[in-house]
Protein backbone atom coordinates (compact mmCIF):
# COMPACT_ATOMS: atom_id res chain seq x y z
CA UNK A 1 0.00 0.00 0.00
CA UNK A 2 1.78 3.38 -1.08
CA UNK A 3 1.11 6.15 1.35
CA UNK A 4 0.01 4.56 4.34
CA UNK A 5 -0.63 8.26 5.46
CA UNK A 6 -3.50 8.87 2.87
CA UNK A 7 -5.22 6.51 4.81
CA UNK A 8 -4.63 7.23 8.26
CA UNK A 9 -3.96 10.77 8.72
CA UNK A 10 -5.24 12.40 5.76
CA UNK A 11 -8.92 11.61 4.34
CA UNK A 12 -12.01 10.49 5.94
CA UNK A 13 -13.08 11.23 9.49
CA UNK A 14 -10.96 10.60 12.83
CA UNK A 15 -13.28 7.35 13.60
CA UNK A 16 -12.83 6.28 10.26
CA UNK A 17 -8.18 6.74 10.05
CA UNK A 18 -9.21 4.73 13.57
CA UNK A 19 -11.29 2.38 11.84
CA UNK A 20 -8.39 2.12 8.97
CA UNK A 21 -5.25 1.88 11.22
CA UNK A 22 -7.09 -1.06 13.41
CA UNK A 23 -7.78 -3.04 10.10
CA UNK A 24 -4.32 -2.31 9.13
CA UNK A 25 -2.51 -3.75 12.10
CA UNK A 26 -4.58 -6.87 12.26
CA UNK A 27 -3.54 -7.48 8.80
CA UNK A 28 0.12 -6.89 9.49
CA UNK A 29 0.01 -8.84 12.64
CA UNK A 30 -2.31 -11.98 11.73
CA UNK A 31 -1.68 -11.70 7.83
CA UNK A 32 1.65 -14.11 7.64
CA UNK A 33 0.00 -17.22 8.62
CA UNK A 34 -2.35 -17.73 5.79
CA UNK A 35 0.61 -15.78 3.11
CA UNK A 36 -0.83 -12.06 3.48
CA UNK A 37 2.80 -10.25 3.07
CA UNK A 38 1.72 -6.34 3.47
CA UNK A 39 4.44 -3.78 2.07
CA UNK A 40 3.72 -0.35 3.11
CA UNK A 41 5.10 2.84 1.79
CA UNK A 42 5.13 6.15 3.17
CA UNK A 43 7.65 8.95 2.96
CA UNK A 44 8.03 9.36 6.82
CA UNK A 45 6.57 6.70 9.23
CA UNK A 46 6.55 8.80 12.23
CA UNK A 47 4.01 8.01 14.86
CA UNK A 48 1.74 9.72 14.14
CA UNK A 49 1.52 8.04 10.34
CA UNK A 50 2.28 4.50 11.55
CA UNK A 51 2.63 3.86 15.25
CA UNK A 52 5.24 2.25 16.61
CA UNK A 53 3.59 -0.66 17.70
CA UNK A 54 2.44 -0.78 13.91
CA UNK A 55 5.96 -0.49 12.05
CA UNK A 56 7.55 -2.87 14.51
CA UNK A 57 5.71 -5.51 13.10
CA UNK A 58 7.70 -5.21 9.92
CA UNK A 59 10.54 -7.62 9.41
CA UNK A 60 11.82 -5.55 6.76
CA UNK A 61 12.45 -2.19 6.51
CA UNK A 62 13.69 0.03 3.47
CA UNK A 63 15.22 3.45 4.15
CA UNK A 64 15.78 5.46 0.68
CA UNK A 65 17.35 8.77 1.04
CA UNK A 66 16.57 10.75 4.08
CA UNK A 67 17.57 14.55 4.81
CA UNK A 68 18.08 14.00 8.70
CA UNK A 69 19.37 11.39 10.79
CA UNK A 70 16.11 11.49 12.63
CA UNK A 71 14.48 10.53 9.46
CA UNK A 72 16.60 7.36 8.77
CA UNK A 73 16.50 6.44 12.44
CA UNK A 74 12.50 6.71 12.67
CA UNK A 75 12.24 4.11 9.87
CA UNK A 76 15.65 1.73 10.61
CA UNK A 77 15.25 1.93 14.51
CA UNK A 78 16.45 3.93 17.32
CA UNK A 79 20.31 4.80 17.31
CA UNK A 80 20.76 3.14 13.62
CA UNK A 81 22.13 6.56 12.12
CA UNK A 82 25.19 6.86 15.15
CA UNK A 83 25.96 3.68 14.65
CA UNK A 84 27.11 4.67 10.85
CA UNK A 85 23.71 3.27 9.10
CA UNK A 86 22.10 6.72 7.90
CA UNK A 87 20.22 7.32 4.64
CA UNK A 88 21.59 10.70 4.86
CA UNK A 89 24.65 9.68 3.42
CA UNK A 90 23.04 8.49 -0.11
CA UNK A 91 23.77 11.14 -3.07
CA UNK A 92 21.05 12.43 -5.27
CA UNK A 93 22.27 10.86 -7.91
CA UNK A 94 21.77 7.49 -6.77
CA UNK A 95 17.98 6.44 -7.23
CA UNK A 96 17.18 3.10 -5.78
CA UNK A 97 19.92 2.69 -3.46
CA UNK A 98 18.78 2.38 0.56
CA UNK A 99 19.70 0.72 3.48
CA UNK A 100 17.72 -2.28 4.33
CA UNK A 101 17.32 -4.15 7.10
CA UNK A 102 15.78 -7.47 7.36
CA UNK A 103 14.27 -9.47 9.88
CA UNK A 104 17.25 -12.04 10.07
CA UNK A 105 19.66 -9.39 11.05
CA UNK A 106 20.15 -5.99 13.28
CA UNK A 107 22.64 -4.88 11.38
CA UNK A 108 20.97 -2.80 7.37
CA UNK A 109 22.96 -3.50 4.10
CA UNK A 110 23.06 -0.79 1.57
CA UNK A 111 21.33 -2.41 -1.64
CA UNK A 112 20.17 -0.89 -5.01
CA UNK A 113 17.51 -1.89 -6.47
CA UNK A 114 16.31 -1.17 -10.31
CA UNK A 115 14.93 2.13 -10.63
CA UNK A 116 12.88 3.39 -13.43
CA UNK A 117 12.38 6.44 -14.63
CA UNK A 118 8.58 7.96 -15.90
CA UNK A 119 9.90 7.66 -19.47
CA UNK A 120 10.97 3.88 -18.55
CA UNK A 121 7.79 3.20 -17.39
CA UNK A 122 5.85 5.27 -20.38
CA UNK A 123 8.34 2.51 -22.53
CA UNK A 124 7.03 -0.40 -20.51
CA UNK A 125 3.58 0.20 -20.82
CA UNK A 126 3.76 1.42 -24.04
CA UNK A 127 5.21 -2.36 -25.04
CA UNK A 128 3.16 -4.16 -22.90
CA UNK A 129 -0.01 -2.47 -24.79
CA UNK A 130 1.43 -3.28 -28.12
CA UNK A 131 2.03 -6.63 -27.08
CA UNK A 132 -1.44 -7.15 -25.53
CA UNK A 133 -3.14 -5.83 -29.02
CA UNK A 134 -0.71 -7.91 -31.12
CA UNK A 135 -2.21 -11.46 -29.39
CA UNK A 136 -5.77 -9.89 -29.28
CA UNK A 137 -6.30 -8.86 -25.48
CA UNK A 138 -7.91 -6.03 -26.06
CA UNK A 139 -9.06 -3.87 -22.59
CA UNK A 140 -9.75 -0.49 -22.97
CA UNK A 141 -8.10 2.94 -21.86
CA UNK A 142 -10.46 2.89 -19.33
CA UNK A 143 -10.42 0.21 -17.72
CA UNK A 144 -8.33 0.23 -14.48
CA UNK A 145 -4.80 -1.79 -14.51
CA UNK A 146 -4.98 -2.24 -18.26
CA UNK A 147 -1.23 -1.39 -19.87
CA UNK A 148 -3.09 0.83 -22.17
CA UNK A 149 -4.55 3.15 -18.83
CA UNK A 150 -0.99 3.37 -17.30
CA UNK A 151 0.20 4.06 -20.75
CA UNK A 152 -2.48 7.04 -20.91
CA UNK A 153 -1.69 8.01 -17.40
CA UNK A 154 2.04 8.02 -18.07
CA UNK A 155 2.03 10.81 -20.90
CA UNK A 156 -0.45 12.59 -19.15
CA UNK A 157 1.82 13.30 -16.57
CA UNK A 158 4.93 13.37 -18.88
CA UNK A 159 6.95 16.52 -17.82
CA UNK A 160 5.65 16.50 -14.28
CA UNK A 161 8.04 13.48 -13.51
CA UNK A 162 5.35 11.95 -11.48
CA UNK A 163 2.57 9.22 -12.39
CA UNK A 164 -0.38 10.09 -10.63
CA UNK A 165 -3.09 7.66 -9.48
CA UNK A 166 -6.57 7.91 -12.03
CA UNK A 167 -9.68 8.38 -10.79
Amino acid sequence: MDEIAYYSATVGTKAQQAEFSACNRDVVARGRAPGIIPVEATQRPSADIMPTSLRDLFGYRWAFRCSTDASSDTIMGHGTANNGYTATDIPDDSPGVGWLRAETTRLPRRVKSAYLSTEDIIALARNAAELRAQAGITTGPAEPGSPARLYSMCTACRGTGTIRQAA
